[in-house]
């Protein structure tokens, strides 16, 4: 099963130093693409300077969140007032993010509860080692970094997309990308399969969603 989530990565806002990476279970096939580290640490810079500011003029930044989606990966960043803390996720770009987003606050709230301590402790003497257990919950509430999956899965048989076909109501990309929802392979997935853009795909799925030839979820 792909892993959906490459890393969860804890960052302290204050001093941006990385608290932990949590990788999950990355196959040689599902590695992070080449630019999402680049984009990851350009997107964390900016979510930083936008949070020290938001600080300084005293805003309210529980709600602080971004996504930024690329041809290649999505970035999600919440940050978590208590801790002063960034929760991010490097994930595929057609991730429900917004089950992410939710996620993140999960794993937030979680470790404010479990290492408020360890935090004044890690801001006065730099200790980082006492993160590293939290990598445990961490996988445990993302799911293995499955969380964020969504399977589109053909809703009528063989026989009947073949007609619809031969009526015109889908083109031959349509057809093929139908095809290929059988509920185990994301969007992402079917585009690289068939060699199109991940844009073009979604734009297929949402179609066949209102056709109700596919569930979209």
């Amino acid at each position: 099963m792909i892993t959906l989530i490459y890393s969860i990565i804890l960052v302290d806002a204050d001093s941006g130093i990385l608290l932990l990476e949590k990788k999950l279970k990355i196959q040689k096939e599902n590695n992070v693409p080449a630019d999402a580290l680049a984009n990851f640490f350009g997107e964390l810079n900016n979510m930083i300077d936008d949070i020290q500011k938001s600080m300084k003029k005293g805003q309210d930044l529980t709600q602080k969140t971004r996504v930024v989606a690329s041809e290649n990966s999505s970035i999600t960043l919440h940050f978590q007032p208590n801790a002063r803390i960034l929760i991010c996720a490097i994930s595929d770009p057609d991730d429900d993010t917004e089950k992410i987003t939710n996620n993140l606050k999960i794993v937030g709230k979680r470790f404010w509860l479990k290492h408020k301590t360890d935090l004044e402790i890690f801001r006065k003497e730099n200790l980082r080692d006492i993160f590293n257990p939290f990598g445990v919950d961490i996988e445990t509430i993302t799911l293995g970094g499955k969380i964020g999956e969504k399977f589109p899965k053909l809703l009528i048989a063989e026989p009947a997309l073949e007609r619809i076909k031969m009526m015109g109501i889908i083109n031959h990309n349509e057809y093929n990308v139908a095809n290929m929802c059988d509920g185990k392979t994301s969007a992402f997935k079917i585009a690289k399969n068939l060699n199109i853009s991940s844009d073009e795909a979604k734009k297929i799925l949402n179609k066949l969603d209102e056709l109700d030839v596919v569930k979209v979820p």
